[in-house]
């Protein structure tokens, strides 16, 4: 695996980790409801957080056209996604806006602090070669 795939598999861990016991103080002083949409907004943050990981890995471990169009893509489709996904339950009524946008932000929060503690790494020379 390479170090970018590490370093994502080390964020999803990491924010599942934190995003437990967040949603039980969320449950616990606001209710279940909350704490589920809560627990949904964390779920389309991880997806959103894989996808990036994988555009970066596509677009920046083998230059070719096709794996940056393919790279590209995925971060346009991520964006499409996490607006959709997050726009469609507040829309029908299904799940509460504040706690879901809680969850999913946290995952951004935990997710760029993993990040920029891990590029040290890969700056370092054991991960992406500078151009």
């Amino acid at each position: 695996m390479s170090q970018l795939g590490r370093q994502a598999v080390w964020g999803a861990v990491f924010v599942l980790v934190s995003a437990v016991p967040a949603a039980l103080v969320v449950a616990y002083y606001f209710g279940v409801a909350e704490s589920l949409s809560f627990g949904y907004g964390v779920g389309v943050g991880l997806v959103v957080f894989a996808s990036i990981a994988l555009a970066v890995s596509l677009i920046l471990n083998q230059k070719s056209s096709r794996n940056m169009a393919l790279g590209t893509g995925i971060y346009v489709g991520r964006l499409m996604f996490a607006g959709v996904t997050m726009a469609v339950p507040v829309l029908l009524d299904l799940l509460l806006i504040l706690p879901m946008l809680g969850g999913f932000l946290g995952v951004y929060v935990v997710e760029n602090l993993v990040l920029l503690l891990g590029a040290r790494k890969l700056k370092s020379g054991t991960g992406v070669q500078e151009s």
